[in-house]
C-alpha cells in the first residue's frame, strides 16, 4: 500500500504544502484536525480536515483514490485503516481510523496500512474512555473535541510505521 503509506506519511508532515481542491485557502494536513468520531470498542475516526465533521476528505493525489490491497487484516486493536464514503470502492481520501478492537468485517472495505506505535496505545485507550460514545450513528460526535496538535513520521526513511501524534 505504498499510496496509502505516502498520503498518510504526507499529510502527517507539517513542512509538506498541499492546498485542497475544493478550498485554496485550506491546507491539507492533519495538523489542527479533529477526531470526528469515536465508538467505544469500534474507533476512532478522523482525517477530515477540511469540515472536520466526517463529510470530507482530500488526498496528496486528489480528490479521491483507487484502493491499492486488502491483504492485511482488520484483526487486532490499533490498526490503522483510511476510511471511505459508504466503503465506496476507489473512494479513499485523507480519512483514517484507528481501530479498537479486531474488526474482521471491515477486511476488503477499508484498507489496513499501519499500527499505532506502542509508545501511543495506551493514548488510544485513553481517548476510548473519554471521548466515545456507544452510537453507531456516524454523525454522533465524540463527547469532548479532540484535535490533533501535532503529528510526525517516526522514521522519515521508512514510511511503513507512522505514528499521528494527539494530545488532549
Amino acid at each position: 500500500m505504498p499510496k496509502t503509506t505516502v498520503n498518510f506519511a504526507s499529510l502527517c508532515m507539517d513542512n509538506v504544502t498541499y492546498k485542497a481542491n475544493t478550498d485554496s485557502t485550506k491546507k491539507l494536513a492533519y495538523k489542527n484536525s479533529k477526531f470526528f468520531r469515536a465508538v467505544k470498542g469500534y474507533g476512532l475516526f478522523g482525517g477530515d480536515f477540511l469540515n472536520n465533521d466526517g463529510t470530507a476528505g482530500e488526498s496528496i493525489y486528489g480528490m479521491t483514490y483507487r484502493d491499492e490491497s486488502f491483504e492485511i487484516s482488520h484483526d487486532s486493536r490499533y490498526l490503522l485503516s483510511i476510511t471511505k464514503p459508504r466503503a465506496t470502492p476507489h473512494t479513499s481520501n485523507s480519512q483514517f481510523m484507528i481501530a479498537l478492537s479486531p474488526l474482521k468485517w471491515l477486511d476488503y472495505r477499508y484498507q489496513v496500512f499501519g499500527r499505532v506505535a506502542p509508545v501511543s496505545q495506551p493514548l488510544v485507550d485513553k481517548l476510548e474512555s473519554d471521548i466515545g460514545t456507544k452510537a453507531w450513528d456516524q454523525f454522533e460526535p465524540p463527547l469532548i473535541d479532540v484535535k490533533v496538535t501535532n503529528c510526525s513520521i517516526q522514521d522519515p526513511d521508512s514510511w511503513i510505521i507512522v505514528e499521528p501524534v494527539v494530545s488532549l
